[in-house]
């Protein structure tokens, strides 16, 4: 491949005369190269065919047929040769007047003859240089306008590729390319390839350029440009001829990655530095007109995606500004009523009347858009409202202030939550425990009475009938019963007095742990001699309520036993440390309990497949215990494997609460 040599410039000699016309290339010499033409039309056939046109004409003004002036006048209405060069060779015997009217037909310049060799030959590179530095000016401009009309071009451009590559491909070969071909390669975008060439036409060819690295060639024919060049672009060379090819790549950075082949057909100027340049800076423009692309579209899908999300919100969501006026409402808050369809917080404000959960009056000012607007944000605010239909509805409000870039208040946003629903939920769960709460007041409260005077009667029949066997069996029996049925009516009295918020009520003295441990265990061994007890215990003294610990401890060995392993033994032990004392009560598990089950066994009137609890109870024995236990102070807490079950409570040694 070779640089094609810089053409020497053209003269084009128009004259009459043979003879003139050797003295005239004989003046300018070697430097140049030359047509001669006899007559004016000649002139004028030829630059009309679109061939090449010189760097300057040398014109005769004296001539037969077409003169000097008429081929001035005629190339001068002609866009194409309107800024051609033409110096007119005038007889020194010439009127000033013709001089004058040749330089208004048209022409730059005039040497009179005799010339002198040298003047004719400043004037002519004069008039050449003046042609090369408009040539330079105009192609400068032609590269800006091809950068900015892309600029222009690239402003509503979408997210596709395909559009930014078009747009490209159009804009160079309408300014400053013959053929063009982009190849983006697959990565961040799929990879694709488009061609464009300045006649339309087989366009295809150029499609199958070879991907190659940067280069800038210059051919002198197209025969040189084939032999250089490889297979795949010999089509293209055979339909356009080639007399330049330059390779440019994407910017490393840039969000295409690919290159761009352009071309110029046979008898076209080279690729100058700044063409280089000016294709460099469409390229630029064109990727960042796709990352802008790019950029916009994932804006807009996240724009989407939060409307989206506002609009199948369950919250009513309302965007008011400073003025007042409400710019968006979701869907949500049109369930809201008629009211929230007014277009200004004023006008939802005058048909939503606000309230505050102790009734007062909830101003315009004071209500939680407003206070948004003056840059206060409002969380979790409820309310009562009411709608000009009568209707009454009760909601959870929240507000906050948006913020411009200069730290101002532009809107703010209110978020309405209608809570009607849960309040009312509320409120009949409220109603429903405390009936139920009223109810086991009742039944156990007045089951004390007759309980007590069953007892009686079967003390006072056991002092009547004690030589009777069968009756003091059917006696013993009604006892035990009579005892079972006291114990749950303690028990649903203790519910019923944690239920109303009192606790438990406890009565601390000095008490040893051991000792009540002790107690308990004598009665339990009468209860169940099958159980073997192993304890560990120390003599620990606490400010703890006597009794209410050995019901804690009574049920907690009764769990153990029932719960456990059958004659499995139960192991007991207390320890102490500087601020608390531990009792431990540990069986041999059958099965070990899930985590849902310790999660809830503490829970009143749970009874699960595993039968903590008791056998035949409310499931109110853990409950009460772990009340008593809070009553103190302390915690109860239970462990469970396949191997032992572990409840362990902890109790500090100075009393928390006092006797109620």
């Amino acid at each position: 491949m070779s640089r094609r040599a810089e053409h020497r410039p053209l003269v084009w000699i128009t004259d009459d005369s043979p003879v003139e016309a050797r003295i005239t290339q004989h003046a300018l010499g070697a430097a140049y190269e030359y047509e001669y033409f006899s007559d004016g039309s000649i002139v004028i056939e030829r630059l009309t065919a679109g061939i090449r046109q010189p760097d300057v004409l040398l014109l005769d003004w004296v001539m037969p047929g077409v003169s000097g002036d008429e081929v001035c006048r005629f190339l001068r209405a002609q866009p194409h040769t309107r800024e051609l060069p033409i110096i007119l060779l005038t007889a020194s015997r010439v009127e000033t007047d013709d001089i004058v009217n040749g330089l208004a037909s048209g022409a730059n310049d005039y040497v009179a003859r005799p010339f002198a060799e040298a003047e004719l030959r400043a004037r002519v590179d004069n008039a050449i240089r003046a042609k090369r530095m408009r040539e330079t000016a105009a192609r400068e401009r032609n590269r800006l306008d091809v950068i900015n009309k892309l600029g222009r071009s690239f402003v509503d451009v979408g997210g596709r590729l395909e559009a930014v590559l078009e747009m490209l491909a159009t804009s160079l070969v309408d300014g400053l390319v013959d053929g063009c071909t982009i190849t983006a390669l697959p990565g961040v975008i799929p990879g694709t390839t488009l061609a464009r060439h300045r006649s339309r036409l087989g366009e295809h060819l150029l499609t199958a350029f070879a991907a190659a690295d940067p280069c800038n060639l210059t051919f002198a024919s197209s025969s040189e440009a084939r032999a250089a060049l490889p297979a795949a672009y010999h089509a293209a060379i055979a339909r356009f001829g080639m007399s330049a090819l330059a390779v440019i790549p994407f910017a490393p950075r840039s969000p295409i990655s690919g290159m761009v082949t352009v071309m110029r057909d046979a008898g076209g100027p080279p690729f100058e530095p700044e063409d280089i340049v000016t294709i460099e800076t469409c390229l630029e423009y064109a990727a960042m007109a796709f990352e802008k692309a790019l950029r916009f579209d994932a804006e807009q899908a996240v724009r989407k995606q939060l409307q989206t999300i506002l609009e199948h919100l369950p919250i009513s969501i309302i965007v008011a500004e400073p003025s007042g006026v409400i710019t968006h409402m979701n869907q949500t808050s049109l369930t809201l009523g008629p009211a929230i369809r007014s277009q200004t917080i004023s006008g939802v404000h005058d048909r939503m009347r606000l309230r505050d959960l102790d009734g007062n009056v909830i101003s315009l000012a004071d209500s939680p858009i407003s206070r948004a607007l003056e840059g206060e944000t409002v969380r979790g605010i409820e309310v009562e409202a009411t709608f000009d239909d009568s209707r009454r509805r009760f909601l959870r409000t929240s507000a906050v202030p948006i913020y411009d870039n200069k730290g101002a208040v532009s809107s703010a946003i209110l978020a309405i939550d209608d809570i009607t629903a849960e309040r009312i939920a509320a409120a009949e769960r409220e109603q429903a425990m405390e009936f139920q709460r009223y109810v086991l007041g009742i039944v156990s409260h007045d089951l004390r009475s007759p309980l007590q005077t069953l007892m009686m009667g079967c003390e006072g029949i056991k002092m009547q009938a004690s030589e009777n066997p069968k009756i003091m069996q059917y006696l013993s029996r009604m006892e035990n019963t009579a005892a079972r049925m006291r114990g749950i009516i303690e028990q649903l009295l203790d519910v019923v007095r944690t239920q109303l918020g009192g606790g438990i009520p406890v009565t601390p003295r000095d008490v040893s742990l051991g000792d009540i441990v002790s107690s308990v265990l004598s009665e339990m061994t009468l209860a169940y001699p099958g159980t073997a007890f192993e304890t560990a215990l120390t003599d620990v003294r606490g400010a703890w309520d006597r009794d209410r610990l050995a019901q804690v401890i009574s049920n907690l060995i009764g769990n153990a036993i029932q719960h456990g392993v059958k004659g499995g033994p139960v192991w007991l032990d207390t320890t102490r440390t500087e601020q608390s004392a531990a009792l431990r009560v540990r069986n041999k598990s059958i099965t070990a309990l899930s985590a849902e089950q310790m999660a809830t066994i503490f829970a009143p009137f749970r009874r699960t497949k595993h039968p903590v609890g008791g056998s035949g109870g409310l499931g109110l024995g853990l409950y009460i215990a772990s009340e008593i236990v809070r009553a103190h102070g302390g915690r109860i807490e239970v462990d469970s494997d396949a191997a032992h079950t572990t409840f362990t409570v902890e109790l500090p040694l100075q009393p928390i609460v006092t006797a109620t």
